[in-house]
């Protein structure tokens, strides 16, 4: 048990000492990590820049604990940027299956992800390092029995500055209807009426590449489901979820993935270097999909 506490503190200090005046020991019964993080912002269609990424929070002891609130802080002069609490936190949790969790509460030896957007007004405005600042009710020792109040940093963020790539539509014309971006809360995975997928309007229509890259992996021998429904979720592997596809590398760690072409469409193989609009296949409704889109 010393070592364990012992191991808890140390890694503790460096997550309490972020910001401006550096903090003490502080024994962290709750550990956050961010996954894949460095995170640049992204331009959204709101005209704003958002920082988007997920925040791993573990109760490392055996007492339960409960979370109160979630700040990100401008680590470079300490200025709090948003804090999130009771229902708003609760509807950015999830648990380690990516459904909602069902309260704040944090078990013993158990993980929760708090889904984070944070949107800045310009390019000039978004921090090169965020900070959080957790508080939440835990054990604040290893001999501890009950949780008491607790609030310490953790998790600091590298926000790197980065030119956005440009890309071009994936498809040509008018009437397409973009969603499952980063503004908005529309999906494409709708319930279909239309049966016979050669009915939709977009069914065929050429699917074009958004940028210059190489090819780095593709798949061209599925069939297109039947529209109305999805297919039955224990035929729907990790392998055939896209349907038929192609994945673009444009380097700097970009890339571009277009999933659900039709059968026998695809028109590249991984190895191949491709144009900015260049035809790759065309839209289908392969993979895990009710009705045809990209």
């Amino acid at each position: 048990m010393l070592v364990a506490g012992l191991v808890v503190v140390v890694t503790a200090r460096a997550g309490d000492g972020a910001g401006p005046q550096p903090g003490g020991d502080v024994f962290t019964a709750i550990v956050g990590t961010i996954l894949a993080g460095p995170v640049p912002a992204v331009h959204g269609t709101d005209g704003r820049h958002h920082v988007v990424y997920e925040l791993v929070l573990t109760n490392t002891e055996a007492v339960p604990a409960t979370l109160q609130a979630v700040e990100v802080r401008n680590r470079a002069n300490d200025a709090r940027l948003a804090r999130f609490e009771g229902d708003q936190l609760l509807g950015m949790l999830r648990a380690m299956n990516a459904r909602p969790a069902a309260s704040l509460e944090l078990p013993a030896n158990e993980s929760r992800v708090v889904l984070l957007s944070i949107a800045f007004s310009s390019v000039e405005t978004v921090p090169r390092l965020l900070d959080h600042r957790l508080d939440a009710l835990a054990a604040i020792s290893p001999a501890a029995t009950a949780p008491s109040p607790i609030s310490y940093r953790l998790a600091p963020l590298e926000v790197p500055a980065r030119a956005a790539p440009v890309l071009r539509p994936p498809l040509e014309g008018k009437g397409w209807l973009v969603v499952n971006g980063c503004c908005d809360g529309t999906g494409a995975h709708r319930g279909a009426i239309l049966a016979n997928v050669r009915s939709w309007v977009g069914y065929g229509a050429i699917v074009r590449a958004a940028a210059a890259g190489r090819v780095v992996a593709s798949r061209n021998d599925l069939s297109d489901q039947i529209p109305g429904s999805r297919p039955d979720p224990h035929t729907i592997t990790v392998d055939n979820v896209d349907g038929n596809f192609v994945v673009l590398d444009h380097g700097g760690g970009i890339y571009t993935f277009y999933a659900h072409f039709q059968p026998k469409s695809v028109k590249v193989v991984r190895g191949d270097r491709v144009e900015a609009g260049q035809e790759l296949g065309r839209l289908g409704n392969t993979g895990n999909t009710s009705g045809p889109h990209l």
